[in-house]
């Protein structure tokens, strides 16, 4: 994501100094000085008490969760007292997204048939012979009966490459998600859902695609198109986009700009992955392993001219590098 606060009332470098004044006053090493900086700090504007006021809401609501204290796991991990409070203050300020990493999944996600974690990619072959890839952080719910095979999307993104039903007379194959039906005809294709609609990537095949509101506008998606589907509409399809290879544990990037590699690379990793204007429009070339994102930003680093901040391990943004 671009280097710009998940809420937009509060600017980037106003919640970042909230989280270095929060890190600061609950260190053991905190003088009175640094507190009556903070305070100084505090009644320069309303904005820097809104600011601090959203990081001590989250700090409550970290002491709420069960079972192991966050400043604990964190502590096991190997990180500092200084480092884990400024974790849990980048947490608090990417409010709804950051505190997803940490919040219990929603119980349809939990009780899914299959589900990964964020970062985890996993393979799953159905009765039928049907493959099924998992992306990161994706739940899907496998409904197989006499009369039709279903794959509900309960989030994230699949890959699906289907197989003949060998029953007679076979039993039609669907994807169900969150904004319509999705009715693949002897293919290949991804379904990935966005919140706001489902993107659809045809690689082989052809695909039917059906708004819940709107079944009547259905359109038929060719090999080699891309669409977007709410539940009112299908978009325009547009030409395939290159296949990012997140089914082989990799991301290949084909001259691909910068920004749009870490939004992706951001998918694979907890917390917040942010990046300035400055940095999205480098090209960047290669083909990148998921199973180390730490790995990628080091290889990122010694190639292009960036730098890599990393004030937690899970609050890190991408800059110019700047001589």
């Amino acid at each position: 994501m671009s280097d710009s606060p998940p809420h937009t009332s509060l600017r980037f470098e106003v919640l970042e100094q909230a989280a270095e004044w929060f890190a600061t006053l609950r260190a053991e090493d905190a003088t009175e000085s640094d507190r009556a900086r903070w305070r100084e700090w505090l009644q320069t504007s309303s904005e820097h008490q809104r600011a601090w006021a959203r990081v001590e809401a989250m700090e409550q609501q970290f002491r709420r969760l069960q079972g192991e204290p966050v400043e604990a796991t964190l502590n096991a991990a190997g990180a500092t007292r200084r480092q884990v409070l400024k974790g849990l203050a980048a947490m608090a300020l990417g409010g709804p997204l950051l505190w997803a990493t940490v919040r219990h999944a929603p119980l349809a996600e939990w009780t899914a048939d299959h589900r990964t974690a964020v970062g985890e990619v996993r393979e799953v072959q159905l009765a039928d012979g049907t493959r099924l890839w998992l992306n990161t952080d994706t739940a899907v719910n496998i409904r197989f009966d006499h009369q039709q095979r279903t794959v509900e999307l309960v989030s994230g993104e699949i890959l699906v490459e289907t197989s003949p039903d060998l029953r007679t007379p076979p039993r039609p194959l669907q994807v169900s998600t969150s904004q319509g039906t999705l009715r693949p005809a002897g293919t290949r294709f991804s379904a990935h859902d966005q919140g706001d609609a489902i993107a659809v990537r045809v690689e082989a095949g052809a695909v039917h695609l059906a708004p819940t509101r709107e079944p009547g506008t259905s359109k038929r998606l060719e090999a080699g198109k891309q669409a977007r589907l709410t539940d009112r509409r299908v978009e325009s399809p547009e030409p395939l986009a290159a296949n990012l290879g997140w089914h082989n544990g990799v991301l290949r990037a084909n001259g691909m700009p910068l920004g749009d590699f870490l939004d992706q690379l951001g998918r694979y990793r907890p917390g917040y992955l942010g990046y300035s204007h400055e940095v999205a429009d480098l090209t960047l070339m290669g083909v990148y392993p998921l199973d180390d994102t730490d790995r990628v930003l080091t290889a990122l680093e010694n190639a292009l001219p960036i730098t890599v901040r990393r004030t937690t391990p899970w609050w890190v943004r991408v800059d110019i590098h700047r001589t």
